[in-house]
């Protein structure tokens, strides 16, 4: 499989809507919010192969500080590296902007992302009791700093 990550544009929302609301797992928003991805302080990355969107990245840039918002790949593509990819996109994309953190918040139950996190230089730093639900569930919160040395654990 040939997967490239790339900047979303605007044609790749129906595909990627489709992929987001087929996840169970996913932060499943409104058509509206992801067409306004590209009037904020957004930034969506898409991981396309063989010529379909097979995930995307969502994430969100105050000042510096970076809010992993969701994160998804079809389940067919699942345990093949795209999210890794993804979630490796996202850092040098805060890097190049000068980001400080990288924030995010996983289901306590979602082992296998906390363990990409984890891999990846998160670092856990809080939870959220009853953040979820359906259902309920607490989130556990990671951080990762953005410095030339943790930069390279992903």
């Amino acid at each position: 499989m040939n997967a490239i990550v790339r900047h979303g544009v605007p044609a790749d929302l129906p595909q990627i809507i489709e992929i987001a609301n087929a996840s169970r797992t996913a932060a499943h928003w409104r058509p509206v919010a992801y067409e306004q991805t590209f009037q904020t302080k957004r930034i969506l990355l898409v991981t396309e192969a063989d010529g379909e969107i097979v995930g995307f990245i969502v994430a969100h840039d105050i000042a510096g500080e970076w809010e992993l918002e969701n994160i998804v790949v079809t389940p067919a593509h699942q345990r093949r590296g795209i999210a890794k990819q993804l979630v490796q996109a996202l850092i040098r994309e805060a890097k190049i902007r000068n980001g400080k953190f990288i924030f995010l918040e996983v289901r306590e139950s979602n082992t296998a992302a906390k363990r990409l996190y984890e891999r990846c230089g998160f670092q856990q730093y809080g939870r959220r009791s009853g953040y979820y639900s359906d259902p309920q569930e607490d989130a556990v919160l990671y951080r990762f700093l953005c410095t030339p040395e943790s930069l390279e654990k992903c």
